[in-house]
This record gives C-alpha cells, sequence and structure tokens, in this order.
C-alpha cells in the first residue's frame, strides 16, 4: 500500500540572479513527494421529484468508468466492424443477452473488473474473478427433471422424478434441459492499460479483468477496450498488453498481484 505525503516545502531565497533579480525557489524536505493535481468535470445529475438536473462535480468512480457495457452497446456499431468475425459474432450475442437481461450475460459482467476503492493507495489491479468467469458456462450438458417447472435445479448428470402426488394439472414428466448458459465458451482476459488523463497530473499503469467470449483474441479484446473507451472525455485509454487463456495467464501466479493481496 502506497502513502502519499503531503509535501512541506520552504520557499528560499535564491543567491542567483536573473535579470537582476532574485528567484523564490521551492524546496522539499527529503522523503516527501507532492500529490497530485485534481480537476473533476461537472455533469447534470438528475433530481428528486421531478425537479429537472442539477450541474455537480462529477465523482471519481464516475470519471474513472471509462469501459462499461453500457459504452459497449451504445458504441457497438464502430467497435464491432473491427473485430475479427468470430468474436463479432459472439460478441453480439453478449450484448443482445445483456440487453435481455439473460443471468448468464449479467455474471459475465459481474466477473468483470471495474474500479471500486483505492485509487489514492495504490489500487491498479482491478481484476474482477476469474473464477465466476470460468464457472459460467456449464461443464457439461444438462438435462433434469424438476417437480418445479418454474424453479430448475442443477443436477450434476441427475435424473430426478417427482415424488408429490399432488403436481399440478397439466405438469409434463418431461426432461427440461438446463439453457441458463452463453451458447458460446468465455474467457477471462486480464488487460495491462496506461491510462493518461486530463482530470489528474498523474498518470497510470492498471491492471483490468474482463469476462470475455473465448473466441476473441487479444488484438480483438485490445480494440474492444480502447474503441469502447473514446468517448470518455477525461481519460485515453492504451492497452500495453493482454493475457488470456490462449496464453495461459494465472492470475495467482503474478507476484505483484499476491504482494498486494
Amino acid at each position: 500500500m502506497l502513502t502519499i505525503l503531503a509535501a512541506s516545502a520552504v520557499l528560499l531565497t535564491s543567491a542567483a540572479l536573473i535579470g537582476g533579480e532574485t528567484t523564490p525557489q521551492m524546496e522539499y524536505d527529503e522523503g516527501t513527494s507532492v500529490e497530485a493535481k485534481y480537476s473533476l468535470p461537472a455533469v447534470n445529475v438528475s433530481g428528486t421529484a421531478g425537479n429537472g438536473t442539477t450541474l455537480v462535480r462529477a465523482s471519481l468512480a464516475r470519471v474513472l468508468d471509462f469501459y462499461n457495457t453500457e459504452q459497449l452497446a451504445a458504441n457497438w456499431a464502430q467497435v464491432g466492424v473491427k473485430l475479427s468475425k468470430g468474436c463479432e459474432k459472439d460478441m453480439e450475442a453478449y450484448i443482445r443477452g445483456l440487453g435481455k437481461a439473460e443471468n448468464w450475460a449479467l455474471k459475465m459482467d459481474d466477473a468483470s473488473g471495474r474500479y471500486s476503492t483505492g485509487w489514492f493507495w495504490g489500487n491498479i489491479y482491478w481484476t474482477g474473478s476469474q473464477s465466476l468467469c470460468e464457472h459460467i458456462t456449464p461443464k457439461k450438458h444438462i438435462v433434469i427433471h424438476s417437480q418445479n417447472r418454474s424453479r430448475p435445479t442443477r443436477a450434476a448428470g441427475a435424473s430426478l422424478k417427482p415424488v408429490s402426488p399432488s403436481a399440478p394439472i397439466g405438469y409434463k414428466n418431461e426432461p427440461i434441459v438446463y439453457t441458463n448458459g452463453p451458447a458460446f465458451p468465455v474467457s477471462f482476459f486480464m488487460l495491462r492499460l496506461h491510462l493518461n488523463s486530463s482530470f489528474t497530473t498523474e498518470e497510470k499503469i492498471l491492471h483490468l479483468g474482463l469476462c470475455l467470449p473465448h473466441v476473441c483474441a487479444e488484438d480483438d479484446v485490445k480494440k474492444i477496450v480502447e474503441e469502447t473507451s473514446k468517448p470518455s472525455k477525461k481519460i485515453t485509454v492504451k492497452v500495453e498488453a493482454v493475457r488470456s487463456a490462449h496464453n495461459k495467464y494465472n492470475i495467482w501466479g503474478d507476484k505483484t498481484f499476491l504482494v498486494l493481496w
């Protein structure tokens, strides 16, 4: 964890002369550092009771939310055409799933990383959850019987039959196919991002975890993030590297992450 100390500066009069005048110089005590300057934009926020919007200063979370599925869907026409055909197809299915609030699509978004807290304390790992991402796709096709058809239950290779004689009228004793999963395999991608922003004098390197279709290559994922984040007015994102199941990235083998964990 990094601790940022306020600079304690002492103004000294320099003996050096510039244009015949003495020039004040800033001298810092050893072991201190200068805090970065921040300038958050103004945004309109809806008020209560239908009173319109109020102009307020944007939150840090809003400014750092440079990539999300809302932006992805809104800019898909520009993003999709730059991807490989397979990636474009599965990403379109993912966006449709989000639009229909399908559980599997929401789980993919939920497993992806985003800013939460700790910007000033060195939190550069917005990892999400590789484990949750890998468990979204069922390991094998699951067919089950269920007494309550509105609430099918997971069962690995099990065949369950109704045990109650009070089954409702119209109940059909037939298999239910477990379909609560994407029509494509998913993978976890870890990206190394360079953030250059106009809202602060500080530049940072971030690590962002995303749960996306497995067919997408590293170059596809790079384009997805960079193109989706372009509308951000305060942050420019450059993807420096992408690791995934294609090159066997294991977050638990990242020594820097383990130190911060």
